[in-house]
């Protein structure tokens, strides 16, 4: 009796490549197909409205892909933190906290839009001035901000997504520092320190000294090793007229603005144009009513002395 396998094998070929249709046709076919059945009779993929404005509508997805990016914003903040700690730094600037949910992201969008109609702007440089305060200048470059929050995304959210979210971020708390007041919390000591320069008072004569009157007193030149010395005791301090302490983190920079113009060049233009609509009447007109300023004087010229007059 001949086994019931065998018109299986006889047509195992023809087997195997049905079968290899069904599985191409399980993962590649039907996902699209089931996601195609899966929208409404519209044709329409199912992404409902969330909010409404006079900006436009805030969808389901834009939320949750704004949503991400703040999960991608903390992390960021954090690998900063980890760089200003590692070179002994501190952050100089609060973080941005996490949006908790979508109704906290739509007030967020809402306090943005409403600093951006008072004039508020967060530039690139604003964001990366903040960025610096964050991670206390640990990175050299700043053209490593953008390398690295890429690095942190990955596939949850776009650079420009994020950065776009920090930007607004930072536009609504700025609007809630305008509406309600900075609600930052200072240390017992920074707070001491504030009320000490406020109300401690001392009365004193200065008198000011001219360093360059004592010049020609000094007599020596500091070594390299004091030099050294010096520079490595101020090259991450901030330069400050309040302090005597040498710093060299920000080296001095002065901002000038200015234009160039040739004044003969604008008055030839602007006589080229006006001389076609100059008449002859009003030259003479003109003329009649300044003939004092076209008057030329003329000096009578030095006699020469007499011989009698070089006696006297």
């Amino acid at each position: 009796m001949a086994s019931p396998f065998r018109f299986f094998r006889r047509h195992q070929t023809w087997f195997y490549v049905v079968l290899g249709v069904l599985l191409m046709f399980a993962f590649v076919v039907l996902p699209p197909v089931a996601d195609y059945l899966s929208r409404n009779p519209s044709g329409q993929a199912k992404d409902p409205t969330i909010v409404r404005w006079k900006y436009g509508e805030i969808t389901r997805s834009e939320l949750a892909r704004r949503m991400r990016a703040e999960y991608v914003i903390q992390d960021f903040q954090q690998e900063l933190f980890q760089r200003a700690i590692a070179k002994k730094g501190r952050p100089k600037a609060a973080f941005i906290r996490r949006a908790e949910s979508d109704r906290e992201l739509v007030q967020r969008l809402l306090l943005a839009k409403k600093a951006e109609s008072l004039g508020i702007v967060i530039s690139e440089e604003a964001l990366l001035d903040f960025f610096d305060l964050i991670s206390d200048h640990s990175l050299s470059n700043r053209s490593q901000y953008l390398a690295l929050l890429r690095q942190i995304a990955k596939d949850r959210a776009s650079s420009a997504m994020v950065l776009n979210q920090i930007r607004i971020d930072l536009l609504a708390q700025r609007m809630r520092e305008i509406a309600f007041g900075s609600q930052a919390a200072y240390p017992p000591g920074e707070l001491w320190q504030y009320y000490q320069k406020l109300n401690r008072m001392v009365v004193c004569d200065i008198l000011p000294v001219q360093a360059e009157d004592y010049l020609n007193q000094v007599t020596q030149s500091p070594s390299e090793a004091e030099l050294r010395k010096i520079y490595e005791e101020g090259k991450n301090e901030y330069p400050s007229p309040l302090s005597p302490k040498p710093a060299f983190k920000i080296r001095r920079k002065a901002s000038f603005g200015y234009f160039k113009a040739d004044l003969s060049t604008f008055l030839d233009k602007k006589i080229e144009k006006l001389l076609p609509t100059i008449t002859d009447e009003e030259i003479k007109d003109y003329y009649e009513k300044n003939k004092l300023l076209f008057q030329e004087i003329e000096t009578p010229e030095e006699s020469p002395k007499s011989e009698g007059d070089k006696a006297e």
